[in-house]
């Protein structure tokens, strides 16, 4: 536990320098999206997606002597556009491809998401596919209001080891 360098007001509590402080962040995102295929082939397609992240968020603060947490929460419904694609090299292999991007700067928030997505499937049976892919997300909020200022940046990035069911 290191204590704060400065004083930090979390909902009705006030954290006074050099408070030791225990805090928690959870965050659940959920994303729903849409790909439109403006080019398509035998072999594969390209197209435009438009999808909305759901970004769940919840903090707790509370000093380390003392047992009764601050909590702040806040979902925030963040939309998306970008390409989506799909390859197929042979029969049984695939290439996968998308990225999408959204920012927003008003009134004192500026924000960006940003997540890029590479794999490749293979058809192991008629409706059961196993992949090995990468994705990469990264979430950047910026508030400088007189009543808050703060900050979210956020990321996650790794392989992804899959199988993969169609009907």
């Amino acid at each position: 536990m290191i204590p704060i360098s400065r004083d930090i007001q979390f909902g009705d509590q006030l954290f006074v320098l050099n408070t030791a402080i225990n805090s928690n962040f959870g965050l659940k995102i959920s994303k729903l999206a849409y790909t439109y295929s403006l080019l398509h082939r035998d072999n594969g397609y390209l197209g435009l997606s438009a999808g909305l992240y759901v970004a769940d968020s919840k903090i707790s603060m509370a000093a380390a002597d003392q047992p009764q947490n601050e909590i702040g929460e806040l979902t925030a419904p963040l939309p998306v556009f970008g390409l989506r694609g799909d390859y197929s090299m042979t029969d049984r292999w695939t290439f996968r491809a998308s990225g999408e991007f959204f920012a927003l700067e008003y009134d004192n928030v500026d924000g960006s998401i940003v997540d890029l997505y590479a794999g490749v499937d293979y058809q192991a049976f008629e409706h059961v596919a196993f992949g090995l892919a990468y994705n990469a997300v990264t979430i950047d909020v910026d508030v400088g209001r007189e009543t808050y200022s703060g900050a979210i940046d956020w990321a996650y990035e790794g392989a992804l080891l899959f199988m993969k069911v169609d009907w």
